[in-house]
């Protein structure tokens, strides 16, 4: 991930001195490890790498991760520093905020880090990104906790989701078509072996999702809230893996994935056209794991379901999408919003009726994704979200002049909430 940062920085950097009249800014960029790593990589995304660790031309290659300064070593040598912007588009919450997940337990640190600077931003995905493992006394206390430490600095929290952030009846949101979208393509102009390799890298891996979201039913990976022995549900995965050339006998997970993803490709290239054995198996354990564990633990299959039916048409760009969202200055799609915490669903954002605002808190609202991501002009920045067009712009205009005069809530008393 460093290197690959560090690429797209470097070739934006390019793009924009090959634009810019003026001198561009010094800008350095410092990735920060975390300080409580994954224990695992992430499978599919092995393809997006490959070219960092392996050294292909025209591509940096990876050095030693564990030469990199943590976020804790920063804020030691730099005890003042704070973003203008902080952007969540991970699991920060559940992976750096939540101690122990059994207990619930949380880092005020870790939230503490997430305040931006005075007059900045803090900006989350809502969803997945928010979930965390704590009790609905804890997670309401914390993010009322958070809430009022970016009021203090006069900051605000923007929250944007594919569930609620964007319009219907167009793309869905979270994709793009890397074949005709005019957006790709000036990414492509700009950067030829950058986009291409991550745009290929893109449609492989969204393959590559697909099986491994079958693999971990297939081969009863341990889960969460998952019984197997409930409902069927482990009769019924035995049987689906019969099913597949071989049975699969003694592959793991792995294993099951490359069998998956060589018997769709194979049977895609034979007859792209024709049913595909792979993608009706898909559907079909979508439907037992959401008949005998729940809607929420069939979710990720109902993505390979999609993933696969619009395979070669769509790749996943939803991180960036939003960053373009919320940080273009072309269209207003900022409005008033409220957040409460409630178990199980965890983390709810809701829009405020009108005149009625928590003040720090808004979120993306009608987004256009094409509008937003338009290549002729827009892009401009945070800061000129407010002279974007429209009645939304007055109100954060209004909001904007307020922010110095907004007395600071009272601090919450109790962790209880």
């Amino acid at each position: 991930t460093t290197w690959l940062m560090s690429h797209v920085v470097s070739e934006a950097r390019a793009e924009a001195g090959r634009q810019s009249q003026e001198p561009l800014p010094d800008v350095e960029l410092e990735v920060l490890a975390s300080e409580y790593p994954a224990s695992a990589a992430v499978r599919h995304e092995a393809m997006t790498y490959e070219p960092y660790r392996g050294g292909a031309s025209g591509f940096p290659t990876a050095g030693d991760v564990s030469k990199l300064r943590s976020m804790g070593q920063m804020l030691q040598a730099s005890p003042d520093w704070a973003a203008d912007l902080v952007m969540v588009c991970s699991q920060y919450f559940d992976y750096e905020v939540v101690v122990d997940h059994k207990k619930g337990a949380l880092r005020q640190e870790a939230l503490a880090r997430l305040v931006p600077a005075e007059g900045g931003a803090l900006v989350i995905q809502s969803g997945f990104n928010t979930r965390m493992a704590a009790e609905e006394t804890e997670g309401r206390a914390a993010w009322r906790e958070l809430q009022w430490q970016v009021e203090e600095r006069r900051a605000s929290i923007v929250f944007i989701s594919n569930a609620f952030s964007f319009k219907q009846g167009g793309a869905k949101p979270g994709t793009c078509s890397p074949g005709d979208s005019p957006f790709v393509a000036a990414l492509r102009r700009q950067s030829p072996a950058l986009w291409e390799h991550l745009f290929r890298a893109g449609l492989s891996e969204s393959a590559v999702f697909c099986t491994d979201q079958m693999a971990k039913w297939l081969t009863k990976l341990r889960m969460p809230g998952v019984n197997y022995d409930e409902g069927g549900l482990g009769n019924a995965m035995d049987e689906a893996r019969a099913s597949l050339p071989g049975g699969a006998a003694g592959l793991d997970m792995a294993g099951v994935s490359a069998l998956l993803m060589q018997t769709f490709l194979s049977e895609r290239e034979h007859d792209p056209g024709a049913r595909n054995s792979i993608v009706e198996l898909c559907k079909a354990l979508r439907g037992k794991v959401e008949a005998a564990a729940g809607a929420q633990a069939a979710d990720y299959l109902g993505r390979a379901v999609g993933n696969f039916e619009k395979y070669g048409r769509t790749v996943e760009v939803t991180d960036g999408q939003h960053v373009l969202a919320v940080l273009q200055g072309r269209v207003p799609v900022l409005a008033p919003a409220t957040i409460d915490f409630q178990e199980p669903a965890g983390l709810q954002v809701g829009f405020a009726e009108e005149g009625v605002s928590e003040g720090a808190v808004w979120a993306a609202r009608d987004v256009d994704s094409d509008e937003a991501a338009a290549v002729d002009g827009g892009g401009r920045g945070p800061s000129e979200l407010r002279a974007a067009p429209g009645p939304l712009a007055g109100r954060l205009r209004q909001m904007s002049a307020r922010a110095g005069r907004r007395a600071v809530p009272p601090r919450p008393r109790s962790r209880g909430g």
